[in-house]
């Protein structure tokens, strides 16, 4: 069973997604409810959400499939730059088509019909990628 999570650590992965302000203003703040499944909410508030239960979750193997497709282009950036900051302890297999996302990849696969017909590794030397 994973460790008790405070009101201070969810309010920093709301912070870190963007998200303190909205639930700040809400009536019941964290204790806010959002609908059935998320109803009450736009696709990029839940999508965020559900980053930061994954910022909380301590798992050690997440999967992401398209993190920053129902985020404007501003906010995908920010989240990106989350991902690659907060997770960067973590084993991180992202499913997109954001060329941004997988230029800062240790690795890329490419799957067509169902088969990796491409792999790309590379080595992170000073930053820069081979």
């Amino acid at each position: 069973m994973p460790p008790e999570i405070t009101d201070e650590q969810i309010w920093a992965a709301l912070r870190n997604m963007q998200l303190e302000e909205f639930f700040r203003q809400t009536e019941h703040q964290l204790d806010t409810r959002i609908g059935e499944s998320g109803l009450r909410l736009s696709a990029g508030q839940r999508q965020r959400i559900a980053l930061a239960r994954s910022l909380l979750s301590g798992r050690k193997i997440i999967i992401l499939d398209e993190p920053t497709a129902a985020l404007d282009a501003e906010t995908a950036q920010h989240v990106s730059d989350i991902l690659y900051d907060s997770f960067s302890d973590r084993t991180l297999i992202i499913i997109t088509h954001n060329q941004e996302i997988l230029h800062r990849c240790d690795a890329v696969l490419r799957i067509e019909n169902g088969m990796v017909s491409e792999t790309k590794i590379y080595e992170k030397v000073k930053g820069v990628a081979s």
